[in-house]
This record gives C-alpha cells, structure tokens and sequence, in this order.
C-alpha cells in the first residue's frame, strides 16, 4: 500500500517507510493513498461494535500485507488495553 503526504501529495512512500520515517516534510502527515470503502452492513451497524471491533475493521484495510486479521486484532487489544471512552457524534 502507498501512502502519501497530506502536505505534499506527490510524495510517497510505502507503509514500511512511512512507519520507520515518522513524519513526511512540511509536516504533514502520511495517508493511504487509496482506502478500501467499508461495507454498507459495517457502517449502518457502527454503533453495535464495541471500539476494539470498529479500530479493527478500520485497520484491517490499510494494514492485511503486514499481519494477519487475528494478529492485528492483539495488537489492537494489547495497545487499547484500557477504557475507551467513545462519545457519539451527531449526524
């Protein structure tokens, strides 16, 4: 997956670099460049998933080429390993 800087567009970098670089130049931030839209079913039925669930959807589309869905799901629950208040938005 490419990922690309929000300050400067045209530069890239794989996720690999983008996690061992940090922060790109003009102090942006790296972005995928292209993010796989998550299902209608996902979406509509956001508010029955606990944060965990929602960080581990999310994630698995930029971040399948790196770990398996059961190995980032650890990850997800060994760095959130305490209360997460989620506050709702309005629509």
């Amino acid at each position: 997956m490419t990922f690309v800087n929000t300050e400067n567009p045209s530069e890239e970098a794989s996720f690999e670099e983008a996690m061992l670089n940090g922060l790109p130049t003009l102090k942006g931030l790296w972005f995928p460049k292209n993010i796989k839209k998550l299902s209608d079913e996902f979406l509509n039925n956001i508010d029955k998933y606990s944060f965990h669930e929602i960080a581990l959807e999310v994630l698995t589309n930029i971040s399948t080429f790196i770990c398996t869905r059961e190995e980032l799901k650890e990850i997800i629950e060994g760095a959130y390993n305490f209360p997460v208040k989620v506050n709702e938005l309005s629509k």
